[in-house]
């Protein structure tokens, strides 16, 4: 054996050693359980057969199927060799077969080859089923129109609109290109499976439709395919002519074009050396193979000499419980022509020597369940917490890994408010992205591909780039509303919001473009009111500025008769945007903005890198072609754009750590149904059974055998996923009534939950500053301040950690006053009530004070009610002249969403007719209004101490006379919530109106303003209204139908002298509690000293009552949180 420096750098075991020494003639087969030195193996192979053999660099390449374990494979070999290489050391099947074409139709004088993306195809594929939905819906002659085509059962035209299927068409077009198989050929089998008829027909129309567009583009099978016959039958292969060696890693994950790549080389007389576990395949759902991991050759092997296989020997990663466990996962998958690989044994028989020197480790391989999805992520963090502060492991050596791709963002979302740093090596759903979509949508905007609409600007303004809250933008909206019903005019705030920002943007207006714009807009847009209000106006005016700037770009190209490309239009977007150097800045900081703001700079990069490569693909296509590709694909855009992972942990898929090793991996969401996932997933267009046909397979095995071959390659998957662990490796689960561990997760018998307090708990919770904080802040209130805990406190106060200084503590510090509302020593003092606030008041008095005093707020019910109440007060000729008037006045209203609109609409719609139908009933019977919104004031004395003039204010929506000559008191309800019977002896506003009467204390409105022309006139023509008794006080309620009528009633008896009496003391106790004067002092005789102001809350019948959601007093009664 040949010994030195250059094989000394590595130390390997005698059967890598074996691998190194075998027949240099011979093809070989290297199967090796995971850990067991398989890339190391392939490095040092290839480092001896350059730096002692002499080979030259040009005729050795290693293949990997991931181009990100490409990217590390190279830089591994560059570091192990030390010598320059004309071009890469290792690659990727598509990366050599694209270079493979590209040099060939160089050579021949034709165009250099185009590859096709997932986002390209699913585009094309979207559009061609698009066609075919409207060519049915058409129903115009045949040749007018491409006719639709004809499926076979079970495929509906129902079906062809869903996701689903369109996913399923994608798999079977893959399944078709990776085996080489034409529509004819596939139509030849659809005696075997008749939807293939319709599947051959859509995919003669993709195959045109990409020859038609990309006449020079290849799908990835296809390029591959490609190469593979250039490598059989070319003379000459460029820099790949001089290729001997080629050593492939991974193969298990290699798909049929790959394997006949190889084949290709092998024929050519290109020494073949493989590197595989069949038992760790991550892409059997895509098309990997596992048994090429024994035997690369497949259907070619009568032509090839079989592959000497060999087996390591020993695994180098982890110790003998981890080893035991991956061992134990692989021992129930299916055998794929080797399993000798799985006897491999730990080099190492005991715990790590980290472990051995921490005493209190977690157990190396353990499970932990929790009662929700929260309560796992929180366990996860507290595990790696743990490890990373108590046991010294980088956050950057630790892996969260799970199933599904589309867990990744919410599990990093979580663990990012859980202090723990993450990032993930998956390509970023980018568009999805809400910073993305901003950028996107404003170039769309700018060229013109895209409107400035209300609900674009309410997009923009809440997006990362603008970050304009909805109260702040409504803020805005109501100015600009207010200022137009100043001037005398009556559009609707989203109008004029789309105005003001389209005169900053320069774009041409959806009203007259000609029309003023009033100083308001200029004031808000410059300068605003308060100082949100300034912050929003000024974000739009940036936003108005982008859009100018860079439609003013796309314009000076125009003019110089080229256009822009996509790339430039959308870095110019964000260059106008001035982030860059802000977000980097938070990007390098720690916490959960740090963690968002690098995922949105991450998607950024992806769109820009996206964005490239388009306008590199066709460089004739504009910004309005990438959008409509970028916005109408619903597969994730691809992207190598360098991601930074210092300092963190990654969380990702099985199939992005292909290769890779961590002293920690946390397999995450082992619930049953979720992984195991035994859906099969092509069973209404058997992509998968095209593709054992195309392999001489047997494909009459019923659903039981396919399902178990779903669980094999589950359990590959798992496998791959648990054997990335040198150290440690925890399994979790959700295990609630609706969830329950899978039986991956009973795998590992030791249950982290045991080990330890319990996630979240006192045990762990000081290890995060937030956690230690809240835990010392305890014992200082229980134990007084001469203990540790206060000491503690004092620290960290001195290093400004946040909480931790008790100035900061809420509800340490006294009242600013205690002082009552309301000064006592002051005899010509007033103390206004109204008739609605004596219940609010007696309800709860801390509600009613909240409420009150700015820490209310308005609801879509109260819109609506005064909507009606305002329908009510005006003389309409019809029905529908009133409900036009309500409908217009809704207009000036903000909904989230069209259909809560549409609700509120019809709402509207239905009290406005049940209005009209009491008004109709009342002038049937004989009865006329008498007044209509009267206002009235009534005076009432407070004697003793606690001496004070009481104002009680308020108006009666509708007075009315009856044929008989009586009078009654009206007051219109838009909830549902009735009062019984029994409590309107109480009810405080038509007592009060019946008192108003009876005293004459109801107002002329003389003084009312002038009203606007656009208005009908009022119902009520003013007059004065004498005192009277009131015959009957009753609430209407409008949205509470009875069988016989449009309303239903409540009725309050007349008021005589003992209820009035009663009524007005009622008034005097509701307005002193109202200014906080207690009970004491409001009896005559006290002493001189007034008690500080107290309002009561009354928890369990109204604060935390079951409907006591949304009300102003609950979070004054929620009790503290203490964990």
């Amino acid at each position: 054996m040949t010994s030195g420096p250059v094989l000394d750098a590595v130390l390997l075991d005698a059967t890598q050693m074996a691998v190194l020494e075998a027949d240099e003639t011979s093809h070989l087969s290297v199967v090796g359980a995971p850990g067991s030195g398989k890339t190391t193996t392939l490095i040092e192979m290839l480092a001896r057969r350059v730096l002692v053999d002499g080979l030259r660099t040009t005729e050795v390449l290693a293949l990997t199927p991931d181009r990100r374990s490409a990217a590390r494979l190279r830089e591994s070999i560059a570091e192990r060799l030390a010598v320059s290489t004309p071009g890469a050391m290792a690659r990727t099947p598509e990366s050599l077969a694209f270079e493979i074409v590209r040099a060939d139709r160089a050579r021949r004088g034709m165009q250099a080859p185009q590859l096709l993306t997932g986002a390209d195809e699913d585009t094309i594929l979207a559009e061609l089923i698009q066609s075919d939905l409207e060519a049915r819906a058409a129903a115009v002659p045949e040749g007018l129109h491409a006719a639709p085509v004809e499926w076979a059962p079970p495929v509906t035209p129902e079906t062809i609109g869903l996701r689903g299927f369109r996913a399923e068409l994608r798999d079977l077009l893959a399944a078709m290109s990776e085996y080489d198989v034409t529509p004819e050929r596939l139509e030849e089998l659809a005696h075997l499976r008749p939807v293939w008829s319709g599947a051959a027909a859509v995919a003669r129309q993709f195959r045109e439709s990409i020859e038609q567009a990309k006449p020079n583009a290849f799908d990835t099978p296809g390029i591959v395919l490609e190469a593979a016959s250039l490598v059989h039958s070319a003379a000459s292969l460029d820099a790949f002519a001089e290729l001997k060696l080629l050593l492939v890693d991974d193969v298990q994950e290699f798909t049929e074009s790959g394997r006949r790549l190889l084949a290709a080389f092998a024929l050519r007389g290109v020494r073949i050396v493989s590197f595989g576990d069949p038992d760790i395949t991550t892409g059997g759902f895509r098309g990997s193979r596992p048994e090429l991991a024994a035997d690369w050759r497949g259907e070619t092997r009568g032509a090839l000499a079989a592959p000497i296989r060999l087996v390591l020997g020993t695994v180098h990663r982890g110790g003998a419980e981890l080893r035991a466990f991956v061992r134990r996962v692989t021992e129930g998958i299916g055998v794929q022509r080797e399993s000798g690989h799985r006897g491999a044994d730990a080099a190492r028989a005991g715990a790590s020597a980290a472990a051995a020197r921490t005493p209190a480790a977690p157990p190396t391989v353990a499970r932990f369940s929790a009662t929700s999805a929260a309560a796992e992520c929180r366990g996860i963090a507290d595990y790696l917490r743990e490890l990373h502060l108590l046991h010294d492991v980088p956050w950057d050596d630790m892996a969260v890994i799970t199933r599904r791709g589309g867990s990744i963002e919410s599990l990093r979302r979580q663990l990012a408010k859980l202090e723990v740093p993450t990032s993930s090596s998956q390509a970023l759903p980018a568009a999805r992205d809400k910073a993305v979509q901003a950028v996107v949508r404003l170039a769309a905007i700018a060229s013109g591909a895209d409107e400035l609409t209300p609900e674009a600007i309410a997009e923009l303004a809440a997006s990362p780039v603008f970050a304009i809250d909805p109260v702040q933008l409504r803020r805005v909206r109501r100015a600009l509303r207010l200022d137009e019903i100043a001037a005398g005019g009556n559009r609707a705030a989203d109008e004029l919001l789309v105005e003001a920002v389209s005169r900053v943007a320069g774009l041409r207006l959806l009203t007259d473009p000609d029309a003023p714009v009033s100083a308001t807009f200029e004031r808000l847009l410059a300068t605003g009111g308060s100082a949100s209000g300034r912050s929003a106006t000024r974000a739009l005016q940036q936003l108005g500025s982008v859009i100018r700037a860079v439609a003013a770009e796309i314009e000076a190209a125009s003019g110089q008769q080229r256009s822009i490309a996509a790339d430039e239009v959308l870095f110019a977007v964000w260059e106008r945007l001035g982030l860059a150097r802000p977000w980097r800045e938070a990007a390098l900081g720690s916490g959960p903005r740090a963690e968002q703001i690098g995922a949105h700079l991450d998607a950024l990069v992806t769109l820009f890198d996206v964005g490239k490569r388009f306008v590199e693909r066709q460089p004739d296509a504009g910004i309005h072609d990438f959008i409509l590709q970028w916005t109408g694909s619903e597969v994730t855009a691809d992207s190598l754009a360098s991601r930074a992972h210092g300092g963190t942990v990654t969380v990702t898929t099985p199939a992005a750590v292909l290769g890779r090793e961590f002293r920690v991996v946390v397999v995450a969401g082992l619930s049953d149904g979720v992984w195991p996932n035994l859906r099969l997933r092509d069973s209404l267009l058997g992509a998968g059974q095209l593709a054992e046909l195309e392999r001489g397979i047997d494909t009459t095995r019923d659903l039981v055998d396919r399902r178990l071959e779903v669980l094999h390659d589950e359990r590959r998957m798992f496998a791959q996923a648990v054997s990335r662990s040198s150290e440690w490796l925890l399994l979790t689960a959700e295990e609630s009534e609706d969830s329950a561990p899978s039986p991956f997760f009973l795998l590992s018998s030791t249950s982290w939950n045991d080990s330890v307090a319990g996630p979240g708990q006192a045990a762990l919770g000081s290890l995060t500053l937030r956690g230690l904080v809240g835990e010392l802040r305890r014992a200082a209130i229980v134990d007084g301040v001469e203990t540790s805990g206060a000491a503690g406190l004092a620290k960290l106060s001195a290093e400004g950690v946040p909480g931790a200084d008790p100035a900061d503590w809420y509800g340490l510090l006294p009242p600013t006053s205690g002082r009552p509302l309301h000064d006592p020593s002051d005899p010509d003092a007033s103390i206004p009530v109204s008739p609605s606030s004596i219940e609010s008041f007696e309800d709860c008095g801390v509600n009613w004070f909240v409420s009150s005093h700015g820490g209310g707020s308005t609801s879509e019910s109260m819109n609506v009610g005064n909507i009606v109440h305002a329908a009510a007060e005006f003389d309409f000729p019809s029905l529908e002249a009133r409900t036009a008037f309500a409908q217009a006045r809704l207009r000036s209203s903000d909904f989230d969403a069209p259909w809560q609109e549409k609700a509120v609409r019809a709402k509207v719609d239905e009290l406005v007719r049940n209005l009209s139908a009491y008004l109709h009933r009342v002038s049937l019977s004989g009865g006329a209004l008498l007044g209509a919104e009267r206002g009235f004031s009534i005076e009432v004395r407070v004697e003793g101490d606690a001496s004070a003039q009481v104002v009680l204010r308020g108006k009666i929506d509708r007075i009315e006379s009856t044929a008989a000559g009586s009078v009654d008191v009206v007051d219109f309800k838009t909830g549902k919530s009735m009062p019984s019977n029994d409590s309107m002896t109480r009810n405080a506003q038509l007592a009060a109106y019946q008192l108003a009467l009876s005293t004459g204390a109801v107002s002329d409105p003389v003084d009312r303003p002038p009203q606007s022309v656009e208005l009908p006139p009022r119902s009520d023509q003013g007059g004065e209204i004498l005192a009277a008794e009131v015959h009957e006080a009753k609430l209407v309620f409008l949205a509470k139908p009875t069988s016989k009528l449009e309303w239903s009633e409540r009725t309050q008896q007349p008021f005589d002298e003992a209820a009035t009496a009663e009524f007005f003391d009622r008034v005097r106790t509701v307005a002193l509690g109202m200014v906080g004067i207690p009970e004491p002092s409001r009896e005559t005789g006290g002493s001189d000293h007034v008690a500080d102001a107290h309002y009561l809350a009354h928890l369990e019948s109204h604060c935390l009552g079951s409907f006591g959601g949304g009300r102003a007093c609950a979070l004054h009664a929620a009790p503290e949180v203490t964990e």
